[in-house]
């Protein structure tokens, strides 16, 4: 796997599957979110972003949001990507997650797939009129 980087985690952290975070109600009685996966996107076709801890993070968000609302969402990775600093070799998981939680989403037709990583990396910053957006 190329771009994840272990995060060192600390006594106030959630861990996933540490069994720390309370849960309400099972979302999926079977376990099987496959019927909430995402359309597939390709990562990218010419270059490599090493950028799967964004990847996944949305992967899994979207699965989510479509249990939940019952609409497919397809949020911009490239707008995450850039505001996180992932750059190759990678990224933290936990920093994609803290970007979230920050800056919010926007969906993908806002800032999508490029043909070159020098065109995926930009605009850095990120204009104003997104940041807004991803807050709403």
């Amino acid at each position: 796997m190329y771009g994840y980087i272990r995060d060192e985690v600390s006594p106030e952290d959630y861990v996933l599957g540490g069994g720390y975070v309370p849960q309400k109600e099972t979302l999926v009685e079977d376990g099987d979110w496959t019927r909430y996966l995402p359309l597939f996107e390709r990562q990218a076709k010419n270059f490599e972003t090493a950028g799967c801890s964004v990847f996944g993070t949305l992967n899994a968000l979207e699965m989510l949001f479509n249990r939940l609302t019952g609409k497919e969402s397809n949020f911009s990775d490239r707008f995450l990507y850039i505001l996180a600093g992932i750059r190759p070799p990678g990224g933290s998981a936990h920093k994609v997650a803290e970007v979230i939680r920050d800056n919010g989403l926007i969906l993908e037709d806002k800032l999508p797939m490029t043909k070159t990583f020098d065109d995926y990396i930009k605009p850095d910053p990120i204009p104003v009129d997104l940041l807004i957006e991803g807050q709403h």
